[in-house]
């Protein structure tokens, strides 16, 4: 856990811009991709974020490890990235995808 700790935790200065606050106003246009079994970012965040955002962002929950879920071997995840990046869409609900395959 120390390693999460950042020298900016110890400023002794007031951020100069307000914090953002997260809610579930504006366009739908966020994918979350998030591994079941990420150290970083954990579950609970992932999820967390997601209700924050509600009807705004798709969701996607991969059966994996790993900081990072698109190119990792899940085709499910994958198709859900893609079809985000290159036409804007989002899955119509949150999806709960297979890891990679040995």
């Amino acid at each position: 856990m120390p390693n999460n700790i950042r020298s900016c935790a110890f400023w002794s200065t007031k951020p100069v811009e307000p914090l953002v606050k997260v809610t579930s106003h504006g366009p739908r246009n966020v994918l979350i991709l998030q591994n079941r079994r990420d150290n970083a970012t954990p579950w609970a965040a992932g999820r967390g974020m997601r209700e924050a955002l509600g009807g705004r962002a798709g969701f996607v929950g991969v059966d994996n490890g790993g900081h990072y879920v698109y190119g990792t071997g899940s085709t499910c995840a994958d198709k859900a990235t893609v079809a985000f990046l290159t036409k804007g869409t989002l899955p119509g609900k949150d999806l709960s995808c297979d890891g990679p395959r040995p």
